[in-house]
């Protein structure tokens, strides 16, 4: 039994081990025929496992197996046996060889040296080391793509020499021309019968009897070149396999080209973008002047594209020219700028006979050309394109080779060309071309940047000028002062710290007396010099325009309203303060042309576009500074620092309901002052009844002459401004009145309750115009028309005054 009991179990063993090696070969075997089936598996795994020792290995069993068969001999001659032997060697070639190329391609681009030469050798040694072969032909496009020639790896890829054999692609003379019009792979033996090539059993070497023509494609559309390789007619034709290997082969090497290009563009763009960098940081250095942008960009181009000689046009189309006032007389390895003391270049122009500015038609020449098309134009051989101006090279003492021309584009029109003359070593490229095609973009940029701030300067110098010019005319001269100087201030004038003194009605000799007793009786007269304010306010009077209402008197009214309220205030504005209220009170209308801000906009004035909001308040707080930065116009320079900087600190705040009459808060007294303002400006309409007509008449006839203006351009002005509606006056003063003047008058009163008078004035004078409103159309007329004939007798002798002028001139 122990026996028996021993053999049964190593007969079970021997059992086991059977099964498992059976399963294990069932395994390995369905693994080889799944592999087989997906080679590129197996191909992945190698490239990501395999070290180059084992490559080596499998390569030398590869060669020794293959010079084991003896290609010379025939086929098997069993049809089962020829294909089982094809199918097994198709598979396995396209594994290995795949795998190695892979290898190689994948290490040589880690090692940073892929390229096209690199991945050209790779794959015909790949072919060669796999296929035998007698021999290999590597033929390449030309840069027009109308022809191919052969190519050695020895050298750079670039347009062949002269006298380097080209095969023109249409012409069929050779089997790869076939290959690259068609744009696949072909065998000299299974050439379609109605395809006749002259030389389609062989290539340029005259022993090839059997070939294999792929072409090289980095996309379906762009092939680039042939790989030809062929055996001798001592040899057996290539066979199926071996042509599915090649295609294999020359598909992988495809792949590789263009993760190359992609490299290579990526790698160009970079440096490209680097490059570009640098430009801009030079040219936007030195946009202050011109001809200095203009070296720049002519500098950096000639690194750009490797070129002897760089010309920078710039475009007068007024004159249909191109011009260039700096000329590079270098090389290729620096600029050297020729320019004379006035931005011209001293040469010979043939076309014109004269010295002076290089000039050039634009109707002429390859720049011209690319100046009117806006196309870029690249030329291996100047002197036989037509466009080319020879005479530019008689003026130059240069003879131009090659060109490459690209326009400086803003938008449609061309500024100007950049012309690059004789590429170093060889011809310009397509790579030249989109380089500086791109680089053209940030020159453009950098030429109207140049532009633009050359404008600006111009514009900031006569600027100057204009100001300057008007400083002078707008303020009074010395003689102006001295006429005035000599008059004493009054002592005392009646009526002037009354609600209802009437400053229209003040003589015009006496205005600037009476606005120098107003100032000292509010700040003292040992703060302010005479001789300045008096200076200081004469220049304000001549600032204003002799307009029908916003000038000197309704400043001089505004000024008077505004020491009214200070008098009444009972001094809790510091003097200061008070000198700055009534300095802003006869200022605050300064230059104001008769329009309102409506107007400005509407017809689009300078200082509309000047100023975003609110243009004519701006101007004039902008001349009131203006004046008062003049020599000798600066009335608040006697202020110390700390009081002098405090009216810059003013602030409006809204009035607020549940105020407290706290004048020791600054904040309080300029929530005060933003009331008392908007009242003075009004102040016409609680004056006396007579004076109160004679000033909306005034106004009036300022508001007509802007419906004049408005008519005269198509457009229907306000009603309150249509002359042909003056009838409507009366109902136009009862809404002004409610709506505007009598709640401003009402705030103020809360405020200084002194002044209650004000409304009752205000409310005497609504009713006068409410009974007017009430009467008939004709009587409302016949008095519209007596009204205006009211005039102060002020304005009634500088009319005749005027008049009287302007008949002597």
């Amino acid at each position: 039994m122990g026996i028996s009991s021993s053999c049964c179990r190593k007969s079970e063993g021997t059992k086991r081990t059977r099964t498992q090696k059976k399963m294990n070969q069932l395994n390995e075997d369905k693994l080889c025929a799944f592999l087989k089936r997906h080679p590129h598996i197996v191909e992945r795994y190698v490239v990501e496992n395999c070290t180059q020792m084992t490559l080596n290995q499998w390569s030398n069993q590869l060669a020794k197996r293959r010079a084991e068969q003896d290609v010379s001999t025939d086929a098997p001659t069993s049809r089962e046996e020829k294909r089982t032997s094809r199918h097994a060697a198709s598979n396995s070639h396209q594994s290995q060889s795949s795998a190695l190329m892979s290898w190689k391609l994948i290490k040589a681009t880690r090692a940073g040296q892929s390229n096209k030469l690199l991945i050209f050798a790779t794959l015909i040694s790949s072919l060669c080391e796999n296929i035998p072969v007698d021999g290999s032909t590597l033929y390449l496009k030309d840069a027009e793509g109308k022809f191919i020639y052969v190519h050695d790896l020895d050298q750079p890829i670039q347009d062949p020499a002269e006298g380097v054999p080209k095969y023109e692609i249409n012409s069929r003379k050779l089997l790869a021309c076939y290959a690259v019009e068609t744009g696949k792979c072909v065998f000299s033996d299974e050439l379609p019968k109605d395809v006749t090539i002259e030389r389609c059993s062989r290539t340029i070497q005259s022993e090839a009897k059997y070939v294999i023509a792929h072409p090289i494609m980095l996309s379906e559309d762009e092939t680039i070149g042939v790989i030809e390789i062929y055996r001798a007619a001592s040899r057996r034709p290539f066979s199926d396999s071996e042509k599915q290997l090649t295609k294999s082969i020359v598909r992988w090497a495809q792949l590789v080209l263009a993760s190359d290009e992609k490299l290579m563009a990526s790698e160009k763009a970079q440096a490209l973008g680097d490059f570009i960098l640098e430009v801009i940081r030079n040219l936007f250095t030195k946009v202050k002047n011109m001809d200095n942008v203009i070296k720049v960009i002519m500098e950096h181009a000639k690194v750009l594209v490797r070129a002897e000689r760089v010309t920078l046009f710039l475009v007068d189309h007024k004159k249909n020219e191109l011009y260039s006032s700096i000329l590079d007389i270098g090389d290729v390895d620096s600029a050297v700028f020729v320019q004379d003391e006035t931005n011209e270049i001293r040469m010979k122009m043939p076309a014109t006979g004269n010295r002076g500015l290089c000039r050039l038609p634009l109707s002429q020449g390859i720049v011209g050309y690319v100046a009117r098309t806006g196309q870029p134009i690249r030329i291996a051989d100047a002197y036989k394109d037509p466009r080319f101006y020879a005479k530019v090279d008689e003026g130059t003492q240069r003879i131009t080779r090659s060109v490459l021309a690209v326009p400086l584009a803003d938008g449609k029109q061309v500024v100007g060309v950049i012309e690059m003359l004789n590429k170093h070593q060889g011809v310009f490229t397509e790579d030249d071309e989109e380089f500086l095609v791109a680089y053209s973009i940030y020159c453009t940029l950098a030429i109207n940047v140049a532009r633009m701030y050359d404008r600006i300067y111009r514009s900031d110098k006569k600027y100057r000028v204009a100001l300057e010019v008007l400083t002078y005319h707008n303020c009074v001269t010395e003689a102006d002062v001295a006429a005035v100087l000599p008059f004493n201030i009054p002592e005392n004038i009646p009526g002037i710290t009354q609600y209802d003194f009437s400053p229209w009605d003040i003589p015009e000799e006496q205005e600037i007396p009476t606005v120098a007793y107003m100032v000292y009786d509010l700040a003292g007269r040992l703060i302010i010099d005479k001789m300045t304010l008096i200076r200081f306010m004469l220049t304000v009077r001549k600032n204003y325009r002799p307009i029908s209402y916003h000038n000197w008197d309704h400043a001089f009214s505004v000024a008077h309203s505004m020491y009214f309220l200070l008098k009444v205030s009972e001094h809790r504005f510091v003097p200061i303060e008070r000198v700055c209220l009534f300095v802003a009170a006869i200022c605050h209308d300064l230059d104001h042309r008769g329009y309102d801000n409506r107007f400005m906009k509407k017809y689009s004035s300078p200082l509309a576009s000047l100023y975003s909001s609110s243009p004519m308040e701006h101007h004039h707080f902008n001349m009131t500074i203006t004046i008062l930065q003049q020599r000798d116009h600066n009335i608040f320079r006697y202020f110390r620092n700390a009081s002098y900087r405090n009216p810059g600190s003013v602030s409006v705040n809204r009035w607020k309901d549940d105020y407290k009459p706290e004048y020791t808060s600054f904040n309080f007294r300029m929530t005060v002052v933003s009331i008392a303002m908007p009242t003075c400006d009004l102040c016409a309409m609680f004056k006396p009844w007579d004076v109160q007509v004679k000033v909306v008449m005034l106004i009036m006839q300022e508001f007509w002459n802007q419906g004049d203006r408005e008519k005269a351009s198509a457009n229907k002005p306000l009603s309150l401004m249509d002359r042909d509606e003056a009838v409507q006056l009366a109902d136009g003063q009862v809404g002004f009145i409610r709506a505007i003047c009598l709640p401003c008058y009402s705030t103020i009163v809360r405020v200084f309750p002194q002044v209650s008078a004000i409304v009752d004035a205000a409310q005497s004078n609504l009713k006068q115009w409410e009974a007017i409103s009430k009467l008939s159309y004709e009587e409302r007329e016949r008095i519209l028309q007596q009204q205006m004939k009211q005039k102060f007798a002020k304005i009634v002798r500088r009319t005749a005054m005027n008049i009287s002028s302007h008949a002597r001139k």
